[in-house]
């Protein structure tokens, strides 16, 4: 008895810390804790859509879909101004990293619990709120832009480049698969998807959360936490002393990431579980797959298996000694450069 009250007394407490962070998320913008590069969107559903942007406004524009449970501030973690500050610059590259749902600052869809779902938002975005593409009806648009997926984005990736038309590459680093994949469910990346009922899963994701929310006093020991299970050069990359920035990072990217609750970390592992709306058989533009041989958290079986299902997949670089963090630190120069020629 005494278990399920100190249960629900943590629920209650969760539950009125999100509803007084929820009531200024519409002017989070004007508020201390934003920064130069986030932005704000309204669609036309009314709900709000953040994401954030990096580089020159005129580079050749990448999307970048963030992964699971993050959001728009991933990039601070695999590329923090610290290690390349020129990199966006040098390669002459506009970055656009939108949050999903119910993450940061893009209010929760309730519609959205299938992947492909998404793609509405971000086409909204590209083309009515930053001009980066045409409207659809318009046979002679000829501008492009490339989309890049890091492990629980690379859904979203995918499925941009099988609905969109302008995307000229596709890049999948340390990517997720669709259940059927093989070795997919035995990965650290499908803990969450796989708890059900949903209602503990929910449960779940608050005491992730609570954690995250709280991990400000001792950043150092929330990532040391949140490593356990990961391979150990992912657990050296993000526990590395030497780099304070990382965890800095790390736990700035999950406090921000459930701001708004978990909602829409709840959608998104339901979404992983359920068809993801379209077949990675039907990509039809360039595509480049990365990933680590000792990645724990999406096994290297994962991408070898999605580069024979996309017949377009004209690079598969399975990288000795590179985890599911460190490959996108190690090699985001490389993976830039490969998806915009």
């Amino acid at each position: 008895m005494m278990l399920w009250k100190s249960v629900g007394n943590l629920i209650v407490t969760l539950l009125f810390a999100t509803t007084e962070q929820s009531t200024s998320s519409t002017a989070i913008i004007n508020n201390s804790s934003s920064r130069p590069e986030d932005h704000q969107v309204r669609l036309q559903n009314g709900r709000l859509l953040g994401y954030a942007e990096y580089g020159p406004k005129d580079g050749f524009p990448v999307l970048y879909c963030h992964g699971f449970p993050f959001c728009r501030r991933e990039w601070n973690l695999f590329v923090p101004p610290t290690n390349d500050d020129n990199l966006l610059e040098d390669l002459k590259i506009r970055l656009i990293i939108p949050d999903r749902p119910g993450y940061g600052l893009s209010d929760w869809n309730p519609d959205c619990r299938q992947v492909a779902v998404w793609v509405t938002d971000v086409k909204e975005l590209l083309e009515d709120h930053l001009q980066i593409i045409g409207p659809s009806n318009n046979d002679n648009d000829d501008r492009l832009f490339s989309v890049l997926g890091v492990s629980g984005g690379a859904p979203y990736a995918a499925a941009c480049a099988h609905t969109l038309s302008n995307v000229k590459s596709l890049g999948i680093v340390s990517g997720m698969g669709p259940a059927e994949a093989p070795g997919t469910t035995k990965g650290l990346s499908w803990t969450i998807p796989r708890v059900w009922p949903g209602f503990v899963r929910r449960l779940v994701l608050w005491v992730f959360a609570y954690g995250a929310r709280n991990s400000s006093t001792d950043p150092v020991a929330f990532a040391k936490q949140c490593s356990q299970g990961m391979c150990p050069l992912d657990q050296t990359f993000l526990n590395n002393n030497n780099h304070p920035e990382r965890q800095e990072a790390f736990v700035n990217t999950l406090k921000e990431a459930f701001r708004e609750g978990v909602r829409g970390a709840d959608s998104d592992a339901e979404s992983y579980r359920r068809h993801w709306g379209f077949d990675l058989q039907e990509i039809s533009c360039n595509t480049c797959l990365w990933h680590g041989t000792d990645d724990a958290n999406v096994p290297v079986s994962v991408a070898r298996w999605m580069a024979e299902q996309i017949p377009t997949c004209r690079q598969t670089n399975i990288l000795e000694n590179e985890g599911h963090l460190t490959i996108a630190c190690n090699h985001m120069r490389d993976i830039l450069s490969t998806i915009v020629q």
